[in-house]
């Protein structure tokens, strides 16, 4: 039997492979939280019979940014469960001595 390690984010409890041949190991550092678009839309193809899929294309200009959704009332509680669960985190790092006072100033 093959034993595989899995590693769960803290922020949103996904599994990833901790890792893989393809990929390697698993980063954090990928996403710039400032920069980055955080809320993508995608646009859903239908499959065609006996052919393959278009897949989930990225419509760029609808995607926003950290910013944009705190700008949109609409994604309040997204914005609200975002910082409440990075303080979680934040506080058992600080409680593990993982990350120090001084380093967040």
């Amino acid at each position: 039997m093959v034993k595989i390690e899995y590693c769960v984010c803290p922020l949103c409890a996904r599994n990833r492979v901790l890792q893989s041949k393809k990929k390697g190991r698993i980063r954090w550092d990928l996403i710039d939280p400032l920069q980055s678009k955080l809320l993508q839309v995608r646009e859903q193809h239908a499959r065609v019979t006996g052919g393959s899929c278009e897949g989930f294309p990225i419509v760029e200009s609808e995607c926003l940014t950290l910013e944009e959704m705190m700008e949109n009332p609409e994604y309040d509680d997204i914005i609200q469960g975002i910082k409440l669960q990075t303080l979680r985190i934040l506080q058992a790092l600080l409680k593990q001595g993982i990350v120090k006072k001084e380093e967040l100033e």
